[in-house]
């Protein structure tokens, strides 16, 4: 099930907040991948590798980018309850 896989409950971040405080959360959290949250509603997600390819490879500065500007806002919804399967049907997992 995906319950094994997660971290419950989920991460998350504002989408306003810099790349810098993200990275921050995630160092202290021990996670690599965040959802992004506007309104108190999922936007988007950000992983570690956003923050490496979309801002720290480009010469951003990290203090002054926000998440917005580096997060993946495609989003798939699943459910703990969901068999790992499920995901890798869909090309989720590799």
């Amino acid at each position: 099930m995906l319950r094994d896989l997660a971290t419950c409950p989920a991460v998350t971040c504002p989408m306003t907040a810099s790349v810098t405080e993200v990275a921050e959360t995630m160092a202290e959290a021990d996670v690599g991948f965040l959802v992004v949250l506007h309104d108190d509603k999922p936007v988007g997600v950000l992983t570690d590798r956003d923050i490496v390819v979309r801002c720290v490879a480009d010469g951003a500065s990290c203090e002054k980018t926000a998440v917005r500007d580096v997060m993946s806002a495609e989003l798939l919804v699943c459910f703990v309850d969901q068999p790992v399967e499920d995901l890798e049907r869909l090309g989720m997992l590799s």
